[in-house]
């Protein structure tokens, strides 16, 4: 939480001492038009999410089960871990760093520099380094994300729609399908009599195509159901 804190009170510094502004213009108002905005992605990210975890009990043969220790207490906590970890990334790669950029570089240079920092970010959170195969598989998957995301910053002139595609994917994966660092939360996956591990291009494939999906989902939501904003 305390990084969070000095994110904001540097993006604050950084807008005032290079664009005059404040916070408002990071868009998360009205909150009106931003709050459906954000719903809308979480849901549609999670379903996504869910699809994909449907997809691989289908092909493996795992079974989902209820995680019976788990509480709302837990969901409570693990849903504020999810939160400030989507937020600590957002206001790094989609915050007042790409509203300067954009307001310096142009639209197309400031989301290429978020798209490409994104990517490589991901190489030391998955700990990937040294790994050459993987580093370019996850710098285009997740840099194609940054690109889609940051595309709606400038779109929409707010943060709203990337970050709840962000927070619905990430809650959905780490809190009920204990795919993340917080261990077993809602659901736990349990291998049948008939369960096979995928391995080598099934496997990859299988790894890609819920990022697949979620940026052309994204890409479609983003191109056709949102207005381009012309001012912040």
């Amino acid at each position: 939480m305390i990084g969070i804190i000095i994110e904001v009170l540097l993006s604050y510094v950084l807008l005032r001492i290079f664009e005059q502004k404040n916070l408002i213009v990071l868009g998360f108002t009205p909150v009106k038009l931003r709050l459906p905005q954000i719903l809308s992605a979480f849901l549609l990210a999670a379903a996504l999410c869910a699809l994909d975890k449907w997809k691989d009990a289908l092909l493996t043969h795992i079974e989902w089960n209820l995680n019976p220790l788990f509480t709302l207490g837990m969901l409570g906590i693990a849903f504020w871990w999810v939160l400030k970890a989507v937020l600590y990334e957002d206001l790094i790669f989609r915050g007042a760093l790409l509203y300067i950029a954009n307001r310096k570089l142009g639209e197309k240079w400031a989301i290429i520099l978020s798209a490409v920092c994104f990517g490589v970010y991901h190489w030391f959170s998955y700990g990937l380094l040294g790994n050459p195969v993987m580093m370019i598989i996850v710098f285009i998957v997740t840099g194609t994300a940054g690109w889609i995301w940051a595309w709606s910053f400038v779109k929409t002139r707010s943060m709203a729609l990337g970050f709840g595609l962000h927070l619905g994917y990430d809650f959905t994966e780490i809190v009920l399908f204990s795919k993340g660092p917080l261990g077993k939360q809602l659901l736990v996956s349990v291998q049948s009599s008939q369960y096979h591990q995928l391995i080598g291009l099934a496997s990859l494939i299988s790894f890609i195509l819920p990022f697949l999906l979620l940026n052309i989902l994204s890409y479609l939501l983003i191109r056709y159901c949102v207005k381009k904003q012309t001012a912040y």
